[in-house]
């Protein structure tokens, strides 16, 4: 993955400006929107090159017509391996299967799905 995109989506997740939700890249509740930690990533490409297309769809955001898993434009942008943050498991190391799996299943924190980013950069 990009190291510089890797840092301003950690730096993202930590700022606090992102409320966490689950199964779905992003969803707007009342007069606010939640993120996966993937639609994070769709926000920040969306807002660098302006090309993603957002569009809501029953009450969630759909990018590039993908409620669930990173559209090919943001994974290309961001130098990713897969459309769901795969990360191999290493000896010794227990991961969750991929970030989408860390935020979804698991119900890890943007901080610690960061730090996951961070650890496993080269791997994404």
């Amino acid at each position: 993955m990009n190291k510089e995109i890797a840092k301003q989506w950690c730096d993202a997740l930590r700022s606090g400006k992102y409320k966490q939700c689950q199964w779905c890249l992003c969803r707007q509740r009342f007069f606010q929107k939640q993120y996966c930690c993937l639609g994070v990533l769709c926000e920040l490409h969306s807002k660098a090159t302006g090309q993603a297309k957002m569009e809501s769809h029953k009450g969630k955001i759909v990018y590039d017509w993908h409620e669930h898993n990173l559209p090919k434009s943001v994974v290309d942008w961001a130098g990713m391996k897969s459309s769901l943050g795969d990360i191999p498991k290493t000896e010794g190391q227990y991961c969750p299967f991929s970030l989408a799996d860390a935020n979804d299943r698991h119900g890890y924190s943007f901080e610690k799905i960061a730090e996951i980013i961070e650890k496993n950069v080269d791997q994404l």
